[in-house]
């Protein structure tokens, strides 16, 4: 899935993002699969 992070937590490790369908989906670290952690640009 492509994105863009709208909203991340590092304290709740939950965040936000809207995809590249136009819909907005919640997602928590577990789900992230690179090493580094998301961040906002």
């Amino acid at each position: 899935m492509q994105g863009k992070i709208l909203d991340y937590s590092i304290q709740t490790n939950t965040g936000i993002i809207t995809a590249d369908d136009g819909n907005r989906y919640k997602f928590s670290g577990e789900q992230w699969r690179i090493a580094t952690p998301p961040s906002e640009a």
